[in-house]
């Protein structure tokens, strides 16, 4: 789900939960991933994940990030597609289902 933000702008995709903002940020390497992350950094998100997909345009973004000061900023994650799915792999394994299918049901 596409997110805005101000003049127009919008996140590629904004996961809310208990008040706190996730951007995602899906990139190639051919993208202006300086711009992305100043973007992001104007909105009000607690945490701002580049993400690339593959090995090959991790290191594009890596490198494009590296000539921003702001990237060392601990909200700023860059990762490759399936170390993103493997944190939500890891993640779904350790849900309480009982407690969903409680919620779900009632």
């Amino acid at each position: 789900m596409k997110g805005r933000l101000a003049r127009g702008k919008t996140v590629d995709v904004v996961v809310s939960r208990d008040e706190k903002n996730i951007a995602l940020e899906i990139k190639t390497g051919n993208s202006d991933v300086v711009k992305n992350i100043q973007k992001n950094l104007g909105g009000a998100f607690s945490r701002i994940i580049i993400v690339s997909l593959n090995a090959k345009s991790k290191a594009v973004i890596l490198k494009k990030a590296k000539e921003f000061s702001h990237c060392d900023s601990p909200i700023i994650e860059i990762l490759e597609l399936k170390e993103l799915l493997e944190v939500l792999q890891d993640r779904l394994q350790n849900l309480d289902y009982e407690k969903i299918k409680f919620l779900v049901l009632y």
